[in-house]
């Protein structure tokens, strides 16, 4: 049997549920359509980034920064052992993935 009066209290009580963010509701706009596409884009990064499947460019760099120090040291062991050749030859590798790196992700080093 169908009780009416229960169907009118659920709607009642959805329409009164808090929305975390009240400009999520209202009638569509241009504006609102923007602001919800946003919204949805952020939330869309914090799921990958819980996911571990996003990387914020800005933590890349100080990571790439003590990778290439760990790799010009290992140029100046090269240098000692087998002279100035040995180790231009990795700072230029160094130089050129570098560069590689910050015209693909455009990271300013």
């Amino acid at each position: 049997m169908f009780d009416g009066a229960a169907a009118v209290d659920a709607i009642v009580e959805h329409r009164h549920k808090p929305v975390a963010d009240d400009m999520l509701v209202g009638e569509s706009s241009p504006a609102l359509e923007r602001y919800r596409t946003a919204r949805a884009g952020l939330a869309e990064l914090d799921l990958e980034r819980e996911q571990k499947t996003h990387v914020a460019l800005a933590d890349l760099g100080p990571a790439l920064s003590r990778f290439t120090a760990r790799l010009r040291q290992a140029g100046e062991i090269l240098q000692r052992r087998f002279g100035s050749d040995a180790s231009d030859i990795l700072n230029d590798a160094i130089e050129e993935a570098a560069d590689i790196v910050k015209n693909e992700v455009s990271i300013a080093r």
